[in-house]
């Protein structure tokens, strides 16, 4: 179980289907320990991976192993609410808590910046440290779109907010913005921000 992706993905499956089961709403969320250091792996990816040819930047068998167990993991979840039937009453949001390594503590010396044509990388407040995957799947929400709006994960809980119903004012405090906008409009939109 590298990384505890499948016993992570099992536990959260069973909370999935004894929430449905019970006709009850949920939240869950999930934060792999993959993709970070100590790199794990499962054999057969390892395998897998070790057979490709290197690339200019990733050449690392082992983090492409351990990245591919995770998106296992995903898939089976994605999987899950699937063959529950509920897919058209959830929303996932797929987001990674910062930007790419610029090395590698195993492999040859790096030729070609890991994060290229990003600068920087994890740890920095450049792009390469602060751009991130971010997506959202939903009832309502148009697959293939894209968007160039620039969001940021602390968007989520007003958006989650909303998406579940609550009108209110949300309290000052809350630095993020509500995303319905975008995600509705095809990509297109606007972050609704608290007013001062």
């Amino acid at each position: 179980d590298p990384k505890l992706i499948f016993s992570l993905t099992q536990r959260s499956g069973d909370f999935i289907e004894e929430q449905t089961k019970n006709n009850k709403p949920f939240f869950i969320q999930i934060s792999h320990y993959a993709v970070h250091l100590a790199i794990t792996y499962s054999q057969k990816n390892l395998d897998k991976y070790s057979k490709i040819s290197r690339g200019e930047k990733h050449f690392v068998p082992e983090f492409a192993a351990m990245t591919e167990d995770m998106d296992e993991g995903i898939g089976i979840l994605l999987d899950k609410v699937a063959a529950l039937g509920i897919a058209d009453n959830t929303y996932i949001i797929f987001v990674s808590d910062n930007g790419g390594r610029t090395s590698i503590p195993i492999g040859s010396e790096q030729k070609v910046a890991r994060n290229f044509p990003l600068r920087g990388g994890k740890g920095s407040m450049y792009e390469g440290g602060i751009r991130v995957p971010f997506v959202i799947s939903g009832p309502g929400i148009s697959p293939n779109t894209h968007s160039e709006v620039p969001v940021t994960g602390l968007d989520i809980l007003p958006t989650v907010a909303r998406l579940a119903g609550y009108q209110d004012p949300l309290p000052q405090i809350i630095d993020g913005g509500n995303l319905e906008s975008i995600i509705y409009n095809n990509g297109l939109g606007t972050v609704e921000r608290n007013s001062p």
